[in-house]
Order: structure tokens, then sequence, then C-alpha cells
């Protein structure tokens, strides 16, 4: 079905990962796996609200970066704008629903692979050096998202406002005031 033309857009740039979502409750365990972070949940959930949503970011040549696209894509995100790197991983981060050893539903989330323990490809902020660059190929957008502070994505938010559109800053947690 055509989309009509949107009045709204975002430009989103931060924590866009591959969630792997592995439960244990229930008669059967399971695994799925979905377009995640904090910063790929809001481009989601505003593709699916007939926003004009596109991500920004780094992610690896790989079997998840392929599935991340693919899932983004499945919502209507506009992903051309992902730098995908040749000998990088795509960030992941698990979510474990299981029992604790009362029997009550708990849930956890991990940068280890649940099968070896290896450290799973971590998020990389955008570089400074490729800023001017990716703003040159933003797309027209009412707000700019992110989720992790960076200088090269601060360049961006910087561009963005310029431009006029509303900067929406959502820390996962502040370390340092300033």
């Amino acid at each position: 079905m055509p989309r009509e033309a949107h009045q709204h857009s975002c430009v989103g740039t931060g924590f866009i990962v591959l969630d792997v979502i592995r439960s244990s409750v229930g008669t059967t365990a399971t695994e799925k796996r979905f377009a995640g972070g904090s910063c790929g949940n809001v481009l989601t959930i505003l593709a699916y609200l007939g926003w004009d949503a596109n991500a920004v970011g780094r992610i690896g040549d790989d079997h998840a970066g392929r599935e991340l696209v693919a899932d983004l894509g499945k919502w209507g995100v506009e992903t051309n704008l992902l730098q995908v790197e040749a000998g990088r991983g795509t960030p992941i981060i698990v979510q474990e629903n299981y029992l604790d050893a009362r029997g009550r539903p708990r849930h956890r989330f991990s940068r280890a692979c649940p099968v070896c323990g290896a450290t799973l490809p971590a998020y990389r902020p955008l570089l400074t050096t490729e800023a001017a660059t990716i703003a040159a190929k933003l797309p027209s957008h009412s707000v700019f998202y992110f989720d992790r502070v960076a200088p090269g994505t601060l360049e961006l938010a910087q561009k963005s406002r310029a431009n006029g559109a509303l900067v929406v800053f959502e820390p996962a947690g502040i370390k340092d005031e300033r």
C-alpha cells in the first residue's frame, strides 16, 4: 500500500543495535532478532506511525548488520545513511527472559554471547571527520534524535537545529553533569 506524503520526519543516531531476545520462560526456549537500541526503537516506532525516519550510524559488514538493516527496512526506516564498515561487527545486545531460582520471571541485558561468552560488538559513535559529509547527505527533517553524546553527533545536532529541526536528546544516563 503506497504511503501518503509525510509532514513529519526524523533523523536519528545513537544506539542502533541488533537485539537478540532469548526466552527460557515457558515450555520451549526461543530466540528472536530485531532492530533495537533506544534510537533504533524510536525510529522504528516513528516509521510505524507514518513518519519519515532515517537511521544514521555505524554497523558492521556482517550477518547481524544485514539482519538489522532488513528489520529496520521492514518497518519503513531509511537505512542509506548507516555506514557499513568492513571487518567490523554490528553492535548486538542480548536480552534474556528467564525464571530465577524461585521461579519468578526476570529480564537482563548482556553484551556477552550466550553460547561462547565472548564480548559482542559494541556501539561506535559517528566519527567527527565524517560529520560534515553525513550532514550534507541528510534529508530535510523536522526532528533530530540522539541518545549518545559524541562530537560528530553534536555537530549533526547543531546543523539540524540551524536548519530548523527540533533536537531531542534522550540519554540512557548521565555520568558527568557537565
